[in-house]
């Protein structure tokens, strides 16, 4: 994939001061969360671990990692392991709602911030929620019209 390559390459990517991402972090990190940056985690992963409230990213250096700890930070701030403590199942929403609310989420914080979104880290939004819609499509969940919708108003900054 296009983007996958362009992404990987570094298309786009800009190298953000030390002090600028300690700044992000401390503004965006959840209340009683701990960020653990993994130096072997490609920009584009990123783990939430509801029971130990712990959020793994890539090593926050540049615009594509900060997008992946938004991210992350969007699934805890939209209360995505709302169940997690009664022992239900996890997901409280159908999976392309979740992925949808983590990605917007980044997306407007990227925006808020003034860090640069490309061309590459668009496209990777809306692949992302098309898995988890082609899954809930297959599990007959009805898809969202404003998930697809909002997808349609992602653009790149640059």
């Amino acid at each position: 994939m296009k983007w996958r390559d362009e992404i990987r390459k570094g298309k786009g990517r800009v190298i953000l001061s030390e002090q600028r991402v300690r700044a992000l972090v401390a503004r965006y990190r959840p209340h009683g969360w701990r960020i653990h940056q993994k130096s072997n985690m490609p920009y584009y992963d990123g783990l939430s671990h509801y029971p130990e409230q712990i959020i793994e990213v890539p090593l926050l250096v540049c615009n594509f990692s900060i997008f992946t700890l938004f991210h992350e930070v969007g699934h805890v701030n939209r209360g995505h392991f709302a169940n997690w403590d009664r022992g239900d199942h996890p997901r409280t929403i159908p999976g392309h709602v979740e992925e949808y609310e983590a990605e917007n989420y980044a997306y407007h914080l990227m925006r808020a911030e003034a860090l640069p979104m490309t061309a590459a880290m668009v496209v990777a939004m809306r692949w992302n929620v098309g898995i988890y819609a082609r899954h809930d499509k297959w599990l007959d969940i009805p898809l969202m019209p404003y998930c697809i919708r909002g997808m349609r108003r992602w653009r790149a900054s640059n």
